[in-house]
């Protein structure tokens, strides 16, 4: 009898080996685009374990993007050079890795070790035990891998081609179209994600910032007998603000260029004074930033509440007060609901942002220190809690508080 020679199907059946490789390729896959979507997910984790070499929330965010886009090219050489056994032992030492880092956390983080989300899992227990299993999974793999490679080394393969490629077989249609699918499904999921990433990094450097202001104003006042940065002339608001002697043309609140404000001018006393490290972080960028940088005084964005330039007598009902000792700086223990009342608020974070997460939202920081995102008030609310006064102190949240800082903005 003539032997026929054995006729290779175009589409082979998946083999084992191609399933584990597109498992383990698509859980890397998924974890780094967890962690370049939603990089806040880690913060905390990456904080516990790096927060000898830097506390910076911009640094971190950083780090945790890289990290993932590591993960994502991790993730495709699963699924392309699945027959690869070098490849699969650094998979094995990553999985191990993250395991002994997600066991060692006191806390471990919402997305798990590899930023995969597991419905219903109990802490770190589950992420270990998952990792366990794709430990295994790889495992096979690589044990695969090296059978194939000594198969193909017995046929007369070179080694290096046989650890690659197993004989003479490149990857199957089959295997192929697993990896595109899984790909677009990946990216499909990521996507709606991907619109709240520069959202949520924008956020956590709003708030530290935000925050870093609060503590310098605290440290002000310590010095200064409880009191606000503060640059009018007591009693005469209609004088020109001044710093360091200079005067600076401006009204005594606040308005809108040609004419600087002192709720934007206050960082000056901060930075002048060593509370606050570099005038460039308060700094407005773009055109008004360019004048600003122009000028040996800055503006800021941050802005400072008006309520701590005038006391909170003069905030009290819909009428001016004509008492003209009003005008003067207030004090930190004037505020009766510390937590409650906006100190600085970012005119630039988006005050009325719209998103999934946030509807017509401000960011600010309390008197108290405390910083994030507050919902804004109905329109009825709104205005019922601002009151306007003269010399460029308009109704603007935080900004203007009915009964100044006795009142309450959140």
């Amino acid at each position: 009898m003539v032997s026929m020679p054995r006729r290779r199907s175009i589409c082979p059946a998946l083999s084992l080996h191609g399933v584990l490789g597109v498992m383990l390729g698509s859980v890397f896959l998924w974890a780094g685009l967890q962690k370049i979507t939603d990089p806040l997910e880690s913060l905390d984790a990456f904080r516990f374990f790096l927060s000898s070499f830097t506390n910076s929330t911009s640094q971190l965010i950083f780090l945790i993007t890289s990290v993932g886009g590591a993960e994502i090219s991790l993730g495709i050489a699963c699924m392309i050079l699945m027959r690869s056994v070098w490849l699969w032992s650094i998979v094995g030492l990553v999985i191990v890795l993250y395991t002994l880092a997600l066991a060692a956390a006191p806390h471990s983080p919402s997305c798990g070790c590899l930023g995969f989300d597991l419905p219903g899992r109990q802490g770190a227990a589950a992420g270990i035990v998952r990792n366990l299993g794709l430990l295994l999974a790889a495992g096979l793999c690589a044990s695969r891998a090296s059978w194939r490679s000594i198969r193909g080394s017995a046929r007369g393969t070179p080694p290096a081609a046989g650890r690659l490629i197993s004989m003479d077989r490149g990857l199957t249609l089959i295997e192929v179209l697993v990896v595109l699918a899984v790909s677009i499904v990946l990216i499909g999921l990521a996507l709606p994600a991907i619109s709240r990433a520069r959202g949520a990094a924008r956020l956590a450097s709003n708030t530290s910032m935000l925050r870093q202001i609060a503590a310098s104003v605290a440290s002000y006042g310590a010095d200064a007998q409880e009191a606000f940065p503060y640059m009018g002339v007591v009693g005469r608001p209609w004088e020109d603000l001044r710093i360091d002697g200079e005067p600076i043309q401006t009204s005594f609140f606040e308005g809108h260029p040609p004419y600087f404000v002192q709720s934007e001018y206050y960082g000056n006393l901060l930075v002048l004074g060593g509370y606050f490290d570099s005038r460039a972080g308060m700094e407005w960028p773009g055109d008004r930033g360019e004048i600003s940088r122009r000028d040996p005084h800055f503006l800021t964005p941050y802005w400072m509440t008006a309520c701590a330039f005038a006391v909170p007598a003069y905030w009290v009902g819909d009428l001016t007060p004509l008492d003209l000792s009003l005008y003067r700086g207030a004090r930190i223990s004037d505020c009766t609901f510390p937590s409650s009342k906006g100190m600085i608020l970012h005119l630039l974070s988006g005050v009325f942002v719209r998103d999934e997460t946030h509807t017509n939202t401000f960011f600010a920081a309390a008197v108290d220190g405390s910083a994030g995102p507050h919902p804004m008030p109905g329109d009825d609310d709104l205005y019922d809690n601002l009151v306007s006064r003269p010399y460029g102190a308009p109704p603007v949240v935080t900004i203007s508080t009915r009964n100044g800082l006795w009142g309450r903005d959140f």
